[in-house]
Order: C-alpha cells, then structure tokens, then sequence
C-alpha cells in the first residue's frame, strides 16, 4: 500500500547511526483504536537497518503503539534514500490492513 502522507526528509551523515520514528498514528484504521503489529522495513541497498520496533511509550507526539522506531546506518555522501516501514494493523472489528509511511533520507 502507497504512503498516504507526504514523506518528511532527513538529512544525515555517512558515518552516523541515527533512529527515526515513523508515526502511523493518522491513518484512520489506527486513530479508531487499531493495533500495530509485524513491523518491517524493506531492505535498501546502501543503508543498514536495525530492528524495527514499535513504540512502548509516547514519544514526539506520537502514543504509545502508534509508531515505530527505526534505526538507519550507512548511506554514500550525495545520495537519496527512500526508506519504508510497513505494519499490520488490526481495527477494533478484527480486520486488517498493512499501512506503511515512507522517508526521505538525504546522505550528506
């Protein structure tokens, strides 16, 4: 599923780890009371992630369980990434859907 919002961007250096927090508290399913489970986030040539967790605290505006953290290394000076993270979330009904919410990240 396309991102439903317009991808922030980041800038970061080659050498530097950075943690990014990818909020899914908008999309509808999650605002009405929807879980997040089964965070992802695809493979990018040039980047290293760590583990995608969902988030267990509020944090930036975002509530608990309403987000997910990831950690970014890597990247070549003067390149661009599109970085995604995708999750299952299930509603209140027991349905489900795999929303995902996508950055910008500028190596510099």
């Amino acid at each position: 599923m396309p991102a439903a919002f317009p991808a922030p961007t980041k800038i970061k250096g080659p050498s530097e780890i950075r943690t990014y927090l990818f909020d899914f508290s908008n999309f509808p399913e999650v605002a009405g009371g929807g879980t997040l489970s089964s965070p992802t986030a695809p493979a990018v040539s040039g980047l290293t992630f760590g583990t995608a967790t969902i988030t267990t605290a509020a944090d930036d505006d975002v509530d608990a369980g309403k987000g997910v953290w990831l950690r970014v290394s890597g990247g070549t000076a003067d390149t661009d990434y599109t970085i995604a993270v995708r999750v299952t979330v299930t509603d209140t009904n027991g349905n489900t859907s795999a929303p995902e919410v996508r950055l910008n990240l500028q190596v510099r």
